[in-house]
């Protein structure tokens, strides 16, 4: 067993690359153990219209597929990664619609996801744990549930040390001036 092991707590597929990409990339080359979980398939994600794809009424039944295969790639680009993608289905934007279905990530037993997560915990045993904070970033509610689940995890195996990935401010202010330009609205990503 590699003697530096680092678990990346995640809830889509694209949010390691998006947040964490770097860091992985970088502890893998060194030689860690570097593992990403990821707590959902991403079935709810937007979608643009992309040639070799198809259009959006083609791609969103099997958007979920498409996602896990992104991730499968994205993970190969990043080194030696130990993917455990948990495959539960992605809940959609906080107050949408998606987050009342039966089978929404936010939906399900916290306890069990919890023991998901220990499991993948106790095989790898992480001196380190990673994921968002308890706003989960922007107020997803997947993150939320990631980083509650996460935390609880690491609390029960007692990993050494846990991190939050953070945005810079900066770059908040840059999204939510686009997301105003686009007619969203000023509050878009909050304050």
């Amino acid at each position: 067993m590699r003697s530096r092991r680092v678990v990346f707590v995640h809830a889509h597929p694209d949010d390691e690359a998006l947040q964490t990409g770097g860091t992985m990339a970088r502890y893998a080359a060194e030689g860690a153990h570097v593992c990403l979980i990821t707590c959902t398939n991403g079935e709810v994600g937007e979608i643009a219209d992309i040639p070799g794809l198809g259009t959006v009424e083609e791609i969103r039944p099997r958007l979920g597929e498409i996602r896990r295969e992104e991730l499968v790639e994205a993970c190969r680009r990043l080194g030696d990664i130990d993917l455990r993608m948990l495959g539960f289905h992605d809940s959609g934007m906080d107050g949408t619609p998606e987050n009342d279905a039966e089978h929404a990530f936010v939906r399900q037993d916290f306890d069990g996801v919890t023991a998901r997560i220990v499991e993948v915990l106790e095989d790898v045993r992480p001196q380190v744990l990673v994921t968002y904070n308890e706003y989960g970033g922007y107020g997803h509610p997947d993150h939320i549930r990631a980083h509650l689940a996460g935390i609880e995890a690491a609390a029960r195996c007692g990993v050494e040390k846990v991190y939050y990935t953070a945005f810079p401010k900066s770059l908040i202010r840059m999204a939510r001036d686009m997301a105003s330009e686009l007619g969203y609205g000023e509050d878009a990503f909050g304050s």
